[in-house]
């Protein structure tokens, strides 16, 4: 695998540049983990195998994050409830039912 030292996006191996910004890939090992003073997540390790890359999106639910599964050593996404919203019972089980049913999906232009 391999990331961009500019913005900390992550590729695969036969990757070359960046399409965001045009720099040179290198290997992962050789790019530490970027940091983002407005979310204290990126850069660090959650649940002792993700390694927050970067912000993706946010939404009413929470933040959506691209991450390292450093267990796995493959690229994926990871929603992070919003602490209002992790609360709700209700809202719980919809988020739960969210999972379930993303995980039943594999496609190439859907991410894990």
């Amino acid at each position: 695998m391999k990331a961009c030292s500019a913005c900390g996006r992550l590729f695969p191996a036969d990757a070359g540049f960046c399409p965001a910004d045009g720099t040179p890939l290198a290997d992962l090992s050789d790019v530490p983990p970027p940091r983002d003073p407005q979310d204290a997540r990126v850069g660090r390790l959650v649940c002792g195998r993700y390694e927050i890359r970067r912000v993706v999106a946010e939404g009413g639910m929470g933040r959506v994050y691209e991450a390292l599964d450093r267990t796995a050593i493959r690229h994926v996404a990871l929603k992070i409830l919003h602490a209002d919203v992790a609360a709700d019972q209700v809202v719980l089980a919809r988020f739960q039912r969210e999972f379930e049913v993303s995980r039943l999906l594999t496609h190439r232009h859907v991410v894990e």
